[in-house]
């Protein structure tokens, strides 16, 4: 298996009634994330277990290009074939002295791209 060393900065922390809720950071996971909402696929940078009391009530995950997702995404050993890695999180992953998304996927091609907002309303008339 090949689990990344995590370097969010999450630290455990307590709130609620009673402390009731808690964070529990995890030191190591799997380099990559896949979130069934979206389009790309991100680079993990920390996932963190929300427990309530003593069970997990869902997990959070904190990706490179700084957004997140949640209990709904997967978290992948290797690259899906034919998917796009966001192209922030692998420069940032990189920059910050991480492994090349192609190195973690065994040398294998790894896409890497972004989404784009277009307009379809309101174009200028030729």
């Amino acid at each position: 298996m090949s689990y990344v060393k995590l370097i969010d900065d999450w630290s455990p922390r307590t709130w609620g009634v009673d402390d009731q809720f808690r964070w529990d950071p995890y030191s190591h996971a799997f380099p990559f994330v896949f979130n069934p909402r979206g389009v790309l696929v991100h680079r993990t940078k920390g996932v963190a277990d929300r427990m309530e009391y003593d069970h997990v009530d869902g997990h959070a995950i904190h990706y490179w290009c700084e957004n997140n997702g949640n209990h709904r995404c997967e978290l992948l050993e290797f690259m899906p074939e034919g998917l796009i890695l966001c192209a922030r999180c692998e420069s940032a992953a990189v920059a910050a002295g991480g492994k090349s998304a192609e190195e973690l996927n065994g040398g294998k091609h790894v896409h890497v791209g972004g989404v784009r907002a277009v307009r379809h309303c309101c174009q200028p008339s030729n």
